[in-house]
């Protein structure tokens, strides 16, 4: 088995679970926003760990301005986040949501799909 294989089926994992988790949504949104925090913590923790743990090591073994331009990306992507926030998504889970009744409802989530997927296909 070559590194061929491995991309296919860990995009094929990656691109399933993806389809998955629409489908949970889809099914059950009040239990998913329940939980979501959670698991949008522990995504944020993972990725935290992997960088300072393996990515920031390495890249201090590789150059010595890395640590200059951690610090540089660092601002840079916190500016951006807090100057040019368009849409946060914290209504979701603070405000009483508008029920939507019938062909509303069907509509909304025909559109949440077609977001998901396309926003899934410019990720690659």
């Amino acid at each position: 088995m070559g590194i061929e294989f491995n991309v296919l089926f860990y995009s094929s994992i990656a691109g399933l679970s993806t389809i998955l988790g629409i489908i949970l949504v889809l099914l059950n949104e009040r239990l998913v926003l329940k939980y979501s925090h959670y698991v949008n913590s522990f995504a944020a923790g993972l990725i935290l760990g992997v960088a300072f743990f393996h990515l920031f090591p390495e890249s201090l073994e590789l150059s010595k301005n890395a640590l200059l331009f951690i610090l540089i990306g660092f601002l840079v992507f916190y500016l951006l986040e807090n100057v040019m926030v368009l849409h946060s998504g914290s209504e979701i889970h603070f405000k009483e949501k508008k029920r939507l009744g019938g062909e509303d409802m069907a509509r909304a989530k025909i559109s949440r799909v077609r977001s998901r997927i396309s926003h899934k296909g410019q990720d690659g």
